[in-house]
């Protein structure tokens, strides 16, 4: 058995397990011994989850982890999503490190150009590219496993719909794809322009182009059903909330009866620019690009924005609604993640990786935060364990020496080890008292230097993460 929670105490974890069957606490009745958990750390959780078997079956249990989720964090577990066992203990592990900004990073490559679309299938990531190619990857491994070629320009948005792959791409055609095969079953035609969005409501295909239409599709029959006509500039986004389409463009944010082909209500975007749309529990929400910088919520019933979120001088990229958080991507490389319920926001992830720098799209898949970069998939991992974070932070550093230590890289690298847990940090701080060449006596004063951000010891810490990690055997990959 493992702990719950901290994987630093992963190898002490079968030790304990095994030296006794029961403890003190496993007498209490479940649910006090659920109150008790509720009020503690989430270390102190992990360690009494080591104590004896049976508490580190009690300590996994669903019902207690929704408890958990919902007390600390703003935004409830939605219903359905801790159905199977373990799953309320993942996603609350997931919501903690992406809450406290813990993650480790990874690039796959492969592409040849930009990568503007992701789809989340069966365990597979999915990406489309400027390069005219689709790529399913195995995010384990991080290869890729098959490449669907067929487009004849970018392949720009994806939807899943019936066992199938739909694509939308520059070359004016929607594609169906059967994955297993690999090829490409039918093709849809009548944009006159590129097709830049997709969504299937209600059995539909709606497909958005640089050809200012919508237009509805019926995949059974192949057929073409109706044109949405309205806007007077190219469609960016689709979403569908509380059943209503949606649709954004510079002009202006729209939203359609389907079946009449009628927009019932025009949302003004007021120089809100290149406008991303996310669908977030039955809320709209839009994002600004190019001449101003907010996110609009608003409220389809009276066409009215209940609250706006300020985000400096940033223009918004990209929008994600996920595991009950907004996300939201700027120009300047950085992510915010906020809470809805005070309109702040919770976190700030900055870039911290010369490869991270304007991020346009994002996408979030069983605890990573995929992006795309340029003509590589960028991935924030925040479900790796702490050894693993520890080792990528540290690798980061040998490239910045010699830069500015106010530089965005190595703010956001110190930034990120600074949330790390402080249990976890303080393993290392021998060393680093080792580099400032400080009294061994003085440990305390030591412990704070190490974890002073105002000092400027970035290589001098990152050396010091180096160290520890070789002694533990563990090389660390430059």
């Amino acid at each position: 058995m493992t702990p719950v929670v901290s994987a630093t105490t992963q190898e002490q974890a079968p030790a304990l397990l095994n030296s006794q069957n029961n403890s003190p606490l496993a007498t209490l009745p479940k649910d006090v011994f659920w109150k008790i958990l509720l009020l503690m750390r989430l270390d102190d959780i992990s360690a009494v989850s080591l104590t004896c078997k049976h508490l580190n079956a009690v300590s996994q249990d669903n019902h207690l982890w929704r408890s958990l989720f919902n007390r600390r964090f703003p935004t409830p577990l939605p219903n359905g999503t801790c159905l199977e066992p373990g799953a309320c203990l993942k996603a609350f592990r997931h919501q903690y490190f992406l809450t406290h900004g813990m993650y480790a990073t990874r690039l796959l490559s492969g592409h040849t150009d930009s990568v503007n679309a992701f789809l989340w299938v069966d365990g597979n990531l999915i990406s489309g590219s400027s390069d005219k190619t689709i790529k399913v990857w195995d995010l384990k491994s991080g290869t890729c496993i098959r490449t669907l070629e067929g487009h004849t320009a970018s392949v720009n948005s994806f939807v899943w719909a019936d066992g199938n792959l739909i694509s939308g791409s520059s070359d004016k055609t929607i594609k169906v794809w059967d994955l297993k095969s690999g090829t490409c079953i039918r093709t849809l035609e009548g944009h006159e322009d590129g097709v830049r969005s997709l969504l299937w409501v209600d059995g539909m295909l709606i497909s958005g182009s640089r050809d200012k239409t919508i237009k509805v599709w019926d995949l059974k029959s192949c057929t073409f059903i109706r044109t949405l006509e309205g806007h007077s500039r190219s469609i960016q986004s689709l979403v569908c909330v509380n059943g209503n389409l949606i649709s954004a463009s510079v002009d202006g944010i729209k939203i359609w009866d389907i079946k009449s082909g009628t927009c019932t209500r025009t949302l003004p975007v007021e120089g809100h620019g290149y406008v991303p749309l996310v669908s977030a529990d039955g809320n709209l929400i839009s994002g600004s690009g190019y001449f101003n910088s907010l996110i609009k919520i608003w409220d389809l019933n009276s066409g009215t924005c209940t609250r706006t979120l300020k985000v400096d001088k940033s223009h918004v990229r990209s929008l994600l609604w996920a595991n009950g958080n907004l996300i939201s991507a700027f120009d300047d490389g950085s992510i915010k993640i906020w809470d809805l319920k005070n309109g702040r926001c919770a976190t700030t992830l900055k870039r911290d990786d010369p490869n991270f720098d304007i991020v346009p799209l994002f996408f979030w898949a069983d605890g990573n935060l995929i992006m795309g970069i340029a003509h590589q998939i960028a991935i924030r991992d925040f479900s790796a364990p702490t050894d693993l974070i520890f080792a990528e932070i540290a690798s980061i550093f040998p490239f910045l020496k010699g830069r500015s230590p106010s530089g965005n890289f190595v703010k956001g690298a110190m930034e990120r080890f600074s949330r790390m847990p402080k249990k976890a940090k303080d393993e290392i701080y021998v060393e680093f008292c080792q580099i400032l060449q400080l009294p061994a006596c003085d440990l305390e004063i030591a412990k704070n230097t190490f974890h002073d951000l105002s000092r400027d010891y970035h290589e001098q810490r990152a050396q010091a993460i180096e160290n520890y990690l070789n002694s533990k055997g563990k090389e660390v990959k430059l």
